[in-house]
């Protein structure tokens, strides 16, 4: 596999959760359960003006563990999007998507779901574009396209997008 497959595979991985008045449904026990087998998974929480005890809840998450999950409160509601452009700018250089914190994708499955294929789908396109560039002389643009069916969630093709451009594509 290319330096690009090696590293990453060996990436810090950044969840953004944008939360808005979770404190009863958040099961925080998940996120601290879930792995990322050969990464390093972190979840950044961001709570988006919350009215109830989801900031209370999430400071009591940090505590518990503080070397991989994280979380800031914004003083007012501004929106999902939002929320999750404030949790993206806290990357620093990870790899990065967002997973809601309704439950709604247990992030204990998220490697099977999301980001283990995605890496692998990302790899596999990359190392392909790789070779068809050295084989017509072109140099490689650092660019892969990933096309997926009628069944494939919007928010995915978002994550992929986004984890794609962060990448690093070089060796």
């Amino acid at each position: 596999r290319s330096g690009w497959h090696r590293r990453l595979h060996m990436a810090r991985v950044l969840l953004v959760v944008p939360c808005f008045n979770e404190a009863e449904r958040l099961r925080g026990e998940d996120f601290v359960r879930a792995t990322l087998a050969g990464h390093e998974l972190h979840f950044h929480f961001v709570d988006d003006g919350s009215s109830d005890a989801t900031a209370e809840r999430l400071a009591a998450l940090v505590a518990r563990e503080p070397s991989r999950v994280s979380f800031r409160r914004l003083p007012r509601n501004q929106g999902k999007g939002s929320a999750v452009q404030v949790g993206l700018a806290a990357s620093h250089g990870a790899v990065c998507g967002f997973i809601d914190a309704d439950g709604d994708i247990d992030p204990t499955t998220v490697s099977n779901h999301l980001i283990g294929p995605l890496y692998d789908v990302l790899a596999e396109e990359v190392d392909k574009a790789k070779q068809l560039a050295e084989n017509t002389g072109k140099p490689w643009a650092g660019r892969a396209i990933i096309v997926g069916d009628q069944d494939l969630k919007f928010s995915v093709l978002v994550d992929v997008m986004y984890t794609a451009g962060r990448a690093e594509f070089t060796d």
